[in-house]
C-alpha cells in the first residue's frame, strides 16, 4: 500500500511541481534504471534466506524515510536525487518478501499465487484512498500516508521469523530440465518487447490523460477499478489453468490485451473512455502475463537456471523502459501522444509475432515440471 501511494503518482507529481516535459522524461527514465541497479546490487548481498528479511527491512525503512522526503521536495534537482534513491530501494523488497513467502509456504504445499492476490488487493485499496485524498488534500500529503504504510510494514516484518535452510537428499531419479537456448532467447525477446513497451506506456498514460482533461483524483479511482479487474482475473486463474493446458495460449492472450490497451491510446480521445478501457484491458492482460510467464520460462530453463534468466529478463525490460521514457518527450511534443503510443503498439506487435514462433517444449521423462496454480 505504501508503494501504491508512492509510485503510482510519479508523473502527476512531476507535473504538479511545474516540471517541463524534458525534465519529466529524464525523471521517468532514471526510474527503471535505478530499479534494475537496486535489484542487482542488493540481490548480491542476499546470500542466504536468513538475510532476506533484514534486506527487506532495510529497503522498507529507506522507502518510509524517502516517501516523507518526497512530501517536501518540489524542485527538479531534489526530485531527481530522491527519485534515483527511491527507485534503487523500491524494486528489491518485493523480490525479497516474495522469495521469503514462497519458501515459507513451500513445505505447507500452498502455492504462492494464493497469497499474491492480497498485494493486488492492497493496491486497489490504496488507489481508492489516493483518489479520496487528492480530492481533499494537497498532493504532497499523499506521501505522509505512504510513509505510514511503509513504517507499518517494517513493524510487521519483525513478527516474521527467518526460514532455516534444510539439507535435502538428492533424488537419484530427479533430472533437471535441459536448457533450450532457442526457446529462452525467443521468449526473452517477446516478453521484453511486450512488457518493456507496455511499462513505458504506463508511465506516460497519466500525462496523456491529464492533457485530455482528466482530474488526478479520477485517474486514481479509475486505476483502482482497473487493478480490481486484475484481482478478479487472478482469482479465476486456477480455472483458466484447467482450461488452457498449453501455457502459450493464455500468455498470448495477455500480450494481446496489453497491445489492445495501448492501441486505444492512439484511437480514443475521450479521457474517461480511454482511462476505463485502457486500465481494465491492461489489468486483465497483466494478470495472464504474471501468472504464466515464470512457468513458461521454467519449461525452457529448468528451475536451477530460472532465477538467472528472470534477472536478465527484468534487466532488459528496465533498459527498454529507460530508453523509451527518455525519448518520450521528444516524440509526443513534436508529433503527439498518438505517435508515441503507436510506437509502443508496434513494439508489442513484434513481441507477439516473435512469441508465435516459440517452440513447444515437452517435459522429458524424469524432468521436473513447473506448474501454475
Amino acid at each position: 500500500m505504501g508503494d501504491a501511494l508512492l509510485t503510482s503518482y510519479y508523473a502527476l507529481y512531476f507535473i504538479e511541481n511545474g516540471l517541463d516535459a524534458q525534465q519529466q522524461s529524464l525523471l521517468l527514465g532514471v526510474i527503471p534504471f535505478s530499479l534494475f541497479m537496486g535489484c542487482c546490487i542488493l540481490g548480491f548481498f542476499n546470500k542466504n534466506r536468513a538475510k532476506t528479511l533484514w534486506l527487506f527491512r532495510l529497503c522498507v525503512l529507506m522507502e518510509a524515510v524517502l516517501a516523507l522526503c518526497y512530501a517536501f521536495s518540489h524542485d527538479f534537482v531534489s526530485l531527481l536525487v530522491l527519485t534515483i534513491i527511491v527507485s534503487f530501494f523500491n524494486g528489491a523488497p518485493f523480490a525479497f518478501i516474495e522469495s521469503h513467502a514462497a519458501l515459507a509456504l513451500e513445505g505447507k504445499h500452498i502455492p504462492y499465487s494464493r497469497i499474491r492476490k492480497f498485494g493486488t488487493l492492497g493496491y486497489i485499496v490504496s488507489l481508492f484512498l489516493g483518489g479520496f485524498l487528492l480530492r481533499h488534500l494537497p498532493f504532497s500529503d499523499v506521501y505522509y500516508f505512504s510513509c505510514a504504510f511503509f513504517a507499518t510494514a517494517l513493524g510487521l516484518s519483525f513478527v516474521l521469523k527467518p526460514i532455516q535452510e534444510k539439507a535435502t537428499e538428492e533424488d537419484p531419479n530427479h533430472h533437471p530440465a535441459s536448457l533450450d537456448k532457442r526457446g529462452v532467447i525467443l521468449l526473452l525477446i517477446s516478453i521484453v518487447l511486450l512488457t518493456g513497451a507496455f511499462n513505458a506506456s504506463a508511465f506516460l498514460l497519466p500525462v496523456q490523460l491529464k492533457s485530455l482533461g482528466l482530474p488526478d483524483s479520477d485517474y486514481s479511482f479509475i486505476r483502482a477499478i482497473g487493478i480490481a479487474g486484475e484481482f478478479v482475473s487472478l482469482l479465476l486463474m486456477p480455472l483458466f489453468h484447467r482450461f488452457f493446458k498449453n501455457k502459450k495460449i493464455p500468455l498470448f492472450i495477455g500480450g494481446g490485451l496489453l497491445l489492445l490497451s495501448t492501441a486505444l491510446c492512439v484511437l480514443v480521445t475521450d479521457p474517461y473512455a480511454l482511462a476505463y478501457s485502457n486500465l481494465l484491458l491492461s489489468g486483465w492482460g497483466k494478470s495472464f502475463v504474471f501468472a504464466y510467464q515464470v512457468s513458461l520460462f521454467a519449461e525452457f530453463t529448468g528451475k536451477d537456471k530460472l532465477g538467472k534468466i528472470l534477472t536478465v529478463n527484468t534487466g532488459l525490460i528496465n533498459v527498454v523502459v529507460t530508453l523509451l521514457n527518455l525519448g518520450s518527450s521528444a516524440i509526443y511534443l513534436n508529433i503527439g501522444f498518438p505517435a508515441f503510443f503507436g510506437i509502443i503498439t508496434a513494439m508489442e506487435g513484434v513481441g507477439l509475432i516473435v512469441f508465435a514462433f516459440l517452440p513447444h517444449r515437452k517435459t522429458q521423462p524424469g524432468e521436473e515440471e513447473f506448474v501454475v496454480e
